[in-house]
């Protein structure tokens, strides 16, 4: 018996020795702990600085139609450049129209083919909510914002036919020498109109009978002007 009691006396410690070796044992290398540690970080975490997400700019509105048509348009609040083609013979007339069907503008009436580019709501309480377009053949309207309008670097001579919108883009303009001499006296239009986009609303700079040539200066505020003729034009542009 006291053989029996001195081995099993000998197996309990013997068998309390292995488990606490086992207990005791660490983790092979790269093997993760099944119970992970408590972060003894009081760091706080850094925030990222914010980003400066860019505007997305409005979607262009292209209408189209072949004869006489009164269009709807939902547009966007502010200033958009219209550009408009007609392909075909006879009177080719667009008035827009406000949300009380009050006419706000005549911005094309002219006879036959056409293709020009003129501002669309610039005057600060208007609004545009339809088009009342009288034609004979197929025509297109595309609404876009003005920052999708043709642009150009200043100084620079700029040219073009008909009717233009134009945004300068690095500087503001001083002196525009303005050169319209390939307009003929027998076109329909001729006449040279120049605006310029005012501190509020726009302003005439020159209303001239084509041929015409001449320099005027321009406010501080005309970063956008628009040009209103048939024919071809031409106009050198220094800045301030």
């Amino acid at each position: 018996m006291k053989r029996i009691a001195l081995f099993l006396s000998t197996l309990v410690l013997v068998t309390l020795a292995c488990g606490r070796a086992s207990e005791a044992t660490p983790n092979p290398p790269g093997v993760p702990s099944k119970t992970p540690r408590a972060s003894t970080s009081t760091g706080a975490i850094p925030s990222l600085p914010p980003t400066d997400t860019p505007e997305a700019l409005p979607a262009p509105i292209l209408l189209t139609g072949t004869g006489n048509e009164v269009v709807s348009i939902k547009k966007w609040s502010g200033p958009a450049v219209l550009k408009a083609i007609y392909n075909g013979r006879g009177n080719f007339i667009v008035e827009n129209h406000d949300a009380s069907n009050a006419a706000i503008d005549l911005l094309v009436n002219t006879i036959g083919a056409y293709s020009g580019t003129v501002p669309l709501d610039f005057f600060y309480d208007e609004q545009t909510t339809s088009f009342d377009v009288t034609a004979s053949g197929h025509w297109e309207l595309l609404i876009t914002s003005l920052q999708r309008s043709r642009h150009e670097h200043i100084p620079a001579t700029i040219a073009g036919i008909g009717d233009e919108v134009i945004t300068f883009t690095d500087a503001t303009p001083a002196l525009l020498k303005i050169n319209s001499s390939g307009i003929r006296r027998n076109m329909l239009e001729h006449k040279f109109i120049l605006w310029g986009d005012g501190a509020s609303e726009p302003d005439i700079l020159v209303n001239e009978e084509a041929p015409y040539t001449g320099a005027v200066t321009a406010g501080p505020s005309a970063l956008t002007v628009f040009i209103n003729t048939a024919g071809p034009w031409e106009i050198e542009v220094t800045a301030k």
